[in-house]
């Protein structure tokens, strides 16, 4: 079985993959974990992933064109994941425009949007180290090809060339990634048939009812009080942290990656890692504070007529 996470950053997606695995380590099944394969070796989010980061800038942002490189990327992906006593779940924030891309290569049996409430999400990205577009990350700012897509595409999307057609801030800028990426991934959840969620509270009793698992009423999951970032290490949610074999070839992709050799000289390698839940049976008996990555504060932001048009029109789009 394969399920898809799908959702721009800071958008709780690791809310959303924490409640996958433990409904699927219900189900009596082991769970691979692919953690933003775009950019991260594995869910420690520790190690770069420069055959996914390539790939990043190679396979363009939003309905990218058949390739031996996605394909390549996509299956290698579920390399070992292809029995079905094997929930694989990948948590992607860098595929919303290529959702139908991927799915082509390796169907989602569950596809799942998250979307968080856009003021919300921009104060986060004040906290945060990194933004939507890629700043203060190893790969060039996303910007340049999405503003190139914008004008590419404005005659089939005048209210995204509207709101990109005026002076525009970072954060503003930010706001319009957030548009695009969820305006364009609610069309494909649509045919996929998947869900969508602006609460990610329900997520763990939908995928455990996608996968015939029976919950017993005694279970007690309480995401309340879930810490995202708890999905990158060892702790009272996870015991068995990923372990490969391909540093060596994870040095000469780097090579490759920042020498600026042919894409194809990339080596596949593995990504992602089985991953156990301590005590599925007691989940959420220990409470956890939502935080921020960052620890720079909380940041309100203040009224915004083109902010509040942008929530308007997805929320409407998404019922």
């Amino acid at each position: 079985m394969n399920i898809y996470i799908w959702g721009v950053g800071r958008s709780a997606t690791k809310s959303a993959l924490i409640q996958a695995i433990h409904a699927s380590s219900y189900a009596g099944k082991d769970v691979w974990v692919n953690y933003e394969p775009f950019y991260w070796s594995d869910r420690t989010a520790s190690k770069i992933n420069y055959y996914g980061l390539k790939c990043h800038e190679k396979i363009d942002l939003i309905t990218p064109k058949e390739s031996k490189l996605l394909s390549r990327f996509v299956r290698n992906l579920h390399a070992n994941s292809s029995n079905n006593e094997i929930i694989s779940i990948t948590k992607f924030i860098r595929g919303l425009g290529r959702i139908d891309a991927i799915n082509r290569e390796v169907i989602g049996d569950v596809n799942i949007l998250v979307i968080r409430d856009l003021y919300s999400l921009l104060s986060s990205v004040l906290t945060a180290r990194w933004d939507l577009l890629g700043q203060s990350l190893k790969y060039k700012n996303d910007w340049y090809r999405l503003e190139n897509w914008i004008k590419i595409n404005k005659s089939t999307y005048p209210q995204i060339f509207n709101f990109y057609n005026r002076p525009l801030n970072r954060i503003d800028k930010n706001a319009i990634w957030w548009f695009v990426m969820n305006f364009l991934a609610i069309d494909s959840i649509k045919r996929l048939n998947g869900n969508i969620y602006f609460d990610t509270s329900n997520v763990f009793n939908d995928v455990s009812k996608k996968i015939n698992n029976k919950i017993s009423e005694n279970t007690n999951f309480d995401v309340s009080g879930i810490r995202g970032n708890e999905i990158h290490s060892n702790n009272y949610f996870f015991n068995s942290l990923p372990s490969h074999k391909n540093n060596i070839i994870n040095y000469i992709n780097a090579f490759i990656f920042y020498s600026g050799i042919h894409s194809k000289c990339l080596i596949k390698s593995d990504l992602g890692g089985f991953t156990k839940p301590k005590n599925p049976q007691n989940v959420g008996n220990k409470k956890y504070q939502l935080s921020e990555y960052g620890g720079f504060g909380k940041i309100l932001l203040e009224k915004n007529a083109m902010y509040d048009e942008m929530l308007e029109i997805i929320s409407d789009k998404a019922k």
